[in-house]
């Protein structure tokens, strides 16, 4: 079981280290998309003409609207840079060399790790049946992290495409409109920003879900292929802030079926921290270590007690 209540992915040191590589690429992407936009607008940008009016007796100087001396040509090539700056960083070297992909492969083999340690501890057969370096090394094996490579490009180059969209949108109306290279520039500084929230949530999502994915992977080939009768428990993260119907499946066994089914409904996989642990099960479909279950059913119990207190009390203050 793992250590940790509120972790129990075990993933923070590798979710805080992809979090820290993904800052470094915004910092990059919004630093030269800044610079850039300094250059380029600031050389097409004419001073506004400032006039006077008189409201109330008092004088005011009114500042009017940029006046760009760009054609199209030469904003489509602005907006053709800006968009290689995003690529440059987000996701240069396609899926064979996808810096994220390490990341997510990483998390996968975690996960298979794990999977082989503690079905190895539940079951001598699978110890006899069984290596690390066999699963490691197999075709399967192989052809699932080239599964994930290819769909975490796919979500990256989404999540790319979608800021080249804004920043294009943004630059475009600046443009037309006459905001000024400096409010330009902090504009979409903004939407990068927003990017960047978005993107460390995209890989939260990811890493986790490699993990998991590992261990529905390594479960159902042992159930096929050595016999053995297993199971998926599911153990929640018990946060203040989780999600009732994922506390609700703490402590409760699945097929890997009915967990794969779960994550593809009403985004129960995104900002997930819950984890699904393999278990050994007897011919009525229960597990050897019945005690351990029912601890955590009664921890599920007593978070939503806790949930109910916190709740009346925010009512009655």
């Amino acid at each position: 079981m793992p250590r940790s209540k509120n972790n129990p992915t075990l993933t923070n040191k590798q979710i805080l280290q992809m979090r820290s590589e993904i800052q470094k690429r915004y910092r990059k992407i919004k630093l030269s998309i800044t610079e850039y936009l300094n250059l380029s607008l600031g050389y097409y940008a004419k001073e506004p003409t400032k006039t006077a009016i008189f409201i109330d007796n008092n004088l005011y100087v009114v500042n009017a609207s940029v006046n760009y001396t760009i054609d199209g040509n030469q904003l489509a090539r602005v907006l053709t840079r800006i968009q290689e700056i995003v690529d440059e960083n987000l996701i240069n070297g396609g899926i064979e060399k996808f810096w994220a992909g390490k990341f997510v492969a990483d998390m996968y083999q975690m996960g298979t790790n794990r999977a082989f340690q503690n079905l190895s501890t539940q079951s001598p057969l699978y110890s006899q049946a069984t290596s690390l370096e066999s699963l490691l090394f197999s075709d399967a094996y192989i052809r699932r992290i080239g599964l994930a490579y290819t769909a975490t490009f796919n979500d990256w180059k989404g999540l790319a495409d979608n800021l080249k969209s804004e920043l294009n949108s943004v630059l475009s109306g600046a443009v037309a409109r006459g905001i000024n290279p400096r409010e330009t520039a902090d504009i979409i500084s903004k939407r990068i920003d927003i990017s960047h929230s978005r993107a460390k949530a995209l890989a939260q999502t990811e890493q986790v879900g490699a993990l998991r994915q590992a261990t529905w992977d390594e479960t159902r080939r042992t159930q096929e292929e050595l016999g053995l009768k297993t199971g998926l428990l599911h153990m929640s993260a018990l946060k203040p802030n989780s999600r009732a119907t994922h506390v609700a499946r703490h402590g409760k066994i699945y097929t890997v079926e009915q967990v794969e089914e779960w994550y593809e409904e009403n985004g129960n996989r995104f900002n997930c921290y819950c984890a699904q642990v393999a278990v050994l099960l007897n011919e009525k479909g229960e597990p050897y270590n019945q005690s351990s279950v029912d601890r955590l059913l009664k921890e599920a119990d007593e978070w939503e007690e806790q949930t109910k207190r916190a709740s009346k009390n925010e009512v009655k203050t």
